[in-house]
């Protein structure tokens, strides 16, 4: 397997640095490109007309935000990942498994089928009116976590001309949530990418016959809000006096109850007095 898409940023260093030095990996050539939404200071690297990639400045997180696809995405992942190793994240990474076997396309689709959980959603893009650009599955959605899809990639309009009909892919798209998935990602591996979710691992593993790794969110700080903050830190001590003389949470909270109880005992007989 290897990556067919890597998207994400780097702190620390300029979009014309990250640029050049993946154009430098890939002997590809930087041009000025056109600001894209928040995104400016842009350059996009190209190799002979085709783009593979562009790199630009996200001003919101004020880091050099990269995107990568297509067949030379492995070298330029390996490119940030051996100049930005601790010093970039991943918002989106594909994973991608070729085969090329006449009518292989049915045979992976169904075995995707077997592997899914029953709440994962598929649907189907077929070519109409005659046309044949080939049929693509995908299985989740733009917006999950993992989304599959299967596609015939040699009957695309792009790709006719290598010749391969019969040119099938199966791809895991992979968005990580939070930073420490976003940190983690940018050491998984092409295959580790599978283990995301637990149905797409069972997709990796029937596809490869290989073990793949469950992917395990990394332990983050627990965040409090800023009233919880106040309380534990400002009266520690007297939590703390508290706990020893009542011996457990449990009975600081009945303790809390009851006077909580007999504020609003209070309160209503105060009302009561008010309306005679």
């Amino acid at each position: 397997m290897r990556f067919d898409a890597y998207a994400g940023n780097v702190s620390g260093s300029s979009p014309e640095d990250v640029a050049l030095m993946v154009a430098f990996a890939n002997k590809a050539r930087v041009e000025r490109g056109r600001p894209r939404g928040r995104y400016h200071d842009v350059f996009e690297v190209r190799d002979g007309h085709e783009g593979i990639g562009w790199v630009g400045h996200d001003q919101q997180l004020d880091t050099a935000f990269f995107e990568f696809k297509g067949a030379t995405t492995p070298d330029c992942a390996a490119a940030i990942r051996k100049h930005w190793p601790a010093a970039h994240t991943v918002s989106r990474l594909d994973s991608c498994e070729d085969f090329n076997e006449p009518g292989c396309y049915g045979g992976l689709v169904g075995l995707v089928d077997r592997c899914i959980d029953p709440r994962v959603k598929s649907k189907q893009i077929a070519p109409r009116l005659g046309a044949d650009d080939g049929t693509t599955t995908y299985w989740g959605s733009t917006t999950s976590r993992v989304m599959v899809r299967c596609y015939e990639a040699g009957k695309m309009k792009e790709r006719r001309h290598f010749g391969r009909p019969d040119w099938v892919r199966v791809e895991a798209q992979v968005r990580p949530g939070k930073a420490m998935e976003k940190l983690a990602a940018a050491q998984v591996s092409p295959l580790e990418a599978w283990g995301w979710s637990a149905w797409s691992r069972r997709v990796a593993e029937a596809i490869g016959q290989v073990e793949v790794p469950r992917f395990a969110p990394p332990a983050c700080a627990q965040e409090f809000d800023k009233t919880t903050l106040y309380l534990a830190r400002a009266f520690r001590k007297h939590w703390e006096t508290m706990l020893e003389d009542f011996g457990s949470w449990e009975c600081i909270g009945r303790e809390l109850a009851a006077v909580w109880a007999q504020e609003d005992q209070a309160a209503e007989a105060q009302v009561a007095r008010a309306k005679r």
